[in-house]
């Protein structure tokens, strides 16, 4: 995509906002970077971001009950995202988590969910958060695990212990820089 206005990757998030204000569906936040050192706002920053995404599609769950499922919403606080969400806290031998020299005492792991084929079912794609300091609800993307929760699941064990489902979470994902106080 070309820059508009000479604003680069802020006309390629605008063009994501849009998208989300369109689709009911979490796709778009499933994107992955190499370059990624730390918590980073949760739009791509260019279409290469997708290049691992192509092949994506949800996974079938046998479930009792459907997911709870609201679309991403635009707020000036961020991105509104309602998920299913497992907190993340430390393994028994520390006390927090370090990301980016900043302390948490815990992490969440949302479970992405997309419109397809008339239903609403959950993507092989689980979306790594830390807490964006002071703002209590606000929240910074760590990384994206291209996988379903079963293999996420059990990778994530290795380093956090992880908590039951927390259904219809809210969280307020941080896009722009000017928005993060």
């Amino acid at each position: 995509m070309s820059p508009l206005y000479g604003e680069g990757h802020k006309a390629f998030c605008r063009l994501q906002l849009e998208i989300l204000q369109k689709y009911p569906d979490d796709s778009i936040l499933s994107w992955a970077t190499k370059h990624c050192h730390g918590p980073e706002n949760v739009l791509a920053r260019s279409p290469d971001d997708f290049q691992g995404c192509l092949h994506m599609q949800p996974v079938s769950l046998l479930r009792r009950d459907p997911p709870m499922f609201s679309p991403p919403r635009v707020t000036s606080w961020g991105i509104e995202l309602r998920a299913n969400a497992h907190k993340l806290r430390p393994l028994p031998e520390y006390r927090s988590i370090n990301v980016d020299n900043q302390q948490h005492r815990f992490l969440w792991a949302l479970r992405m969910m997309v419109a397809w084929k008339g239903q609403f079912e959950e993507l092989p794609c689980i979306l790594i958060l830390a807490q964006s300091h002071p703002a209590r609800y606000n929240y910074r993307r760590l990384e994206c695990l291209h996988s379903t929760w079963g293999v996420a699941r059990a990778h994530l064990r290795k380093t956090y212990r992880v908590d039951i489902l927390e259904s219809d979470t809210v969280f307020y994902l941080q896009f722009d820089d000017d928005l993060d106080s």
